[in-house]
């Protein structure tokens, strides 16, 4: 295996390595990723519907059932890939706090934002408040301590 140049080329790597280990005719897949100047990360994880009771599936994706286009009425569907997506957010809340904690971050397109989009306050305070409102988001889904919490803030506040 090579390496990939790009993202589509990582998934069909994904895809063919897989393909003589038993992988699944339907995975749900999810993609968040960061930008901080030239840097990007990029994380997926993907998802085997049938470990959580679904039908598998052995179609091509534009007639397979868990194509959006075929979602629609389908509650039960609709409900695991919202759960999905939750579950990804807050896995990728864990990873961009763990990766990128000490540099304000951007999510979304990767695009860098115009003088106007600047927020007031300067870098290093735009770090400090990112970095203490991720802390008080980790807490509230429950995903540290509010002692962990504590000394996070701790060492934040430290640092400025």
């Amino acid at each position: 295996m090579t390496l990939p140049n790009n993202a589509i080329e990582a998934d069909a790597q994904l895809f063919q390595w897989s393909d003589d280990k038993g992988r699944p005719g339907t995975m749900v897949g999810n993609r968040f990723f960061v930008v901080r100047g030239s840097t990007f990360l990029n994380v997926s994880y993907y998802e085997n519907p049938e470990l959580k009771g679904f039908e598998g599936t052995e179609v091509p994706f534009a007639s397979n059932p868990w194509h959006k286009d075929f979602l629609r009425g389908d509650r039960r569907k609709i409900d695991y890939l919202d759960q999905a997506k939750k579950d990804g957010e807050q896995l990728f809340a864990l990873v961009k706090f763990g990766v990128m904690r000490r540099l304000p971050v951007s999510t979304g397109p990767a695009t860098r934002p115009s003088a106007q989009q600047a927020p007031a306050g300067g870098p290093a305070t735009q770090a400090v408040e990112q970095r203490l409102q991720t802390l008080k988001d980790l807490v509230q889904r429950g995903l540290i301590t509010e002692e962990e919490a504590a000394n996070r803030r701790a060492a934040i506040l430290k640092d400025m």
